[in-house]
């Protein structure tokens, strides 16, 4: 009887591990995919309310290469994330602010680093 359970044992480790391991793998790939993805910092000027900022991000994600963009009016910024590989000029950003009737600043250089978050 233990040596049954004994076999059930290792036959259920391996049926986690054959199952555990092309999961981690897919996810592995995912985050290097998810790093891979520029970020830059703008100041935008004009925000002065919590309300401001929704309007911005949505014409920020309607460029296309742009995968997030989320505004913070208390610090006058917007953080954009852009797709592996997406060229996306600087004056695009800025016509997208410009849009949400706010004024773009320049461009924050120290947060535009690939590869790290």
């Amino acid at each position: 009887m233990s040596r049954i359970k004994g076999n059930c044992a290792i036959v259920l480790f391996l049926l986690c591990a054959v199952t555990y391991l092309p999961l981690h793998a897919e996810s592995e790939k995912n985050a290097k995919k998810a790093s891979d993805n520029e970020i830059r910092v703008y100041e935008v000027f004009g925000m002065g309310c919590p309300a401001c900022h929704g309007g911005l991000n949505k014409l920020l994600k309607k460029i296309e290469g742009v995968k997030d963009a989320v505004a913070n009016w208390k610090e006058q910024q917007v953080t954009i994330t852009l797709n592996h590989g997406a060229d996306v000029e600087d004056e695009e950003i800025f016509e997208a602010i410009r849009k949400a009737n706010l004024t773009p600043g320049k461009r924050i250089v120290k947060e535009s680093r690939k590869g790290e978050r």
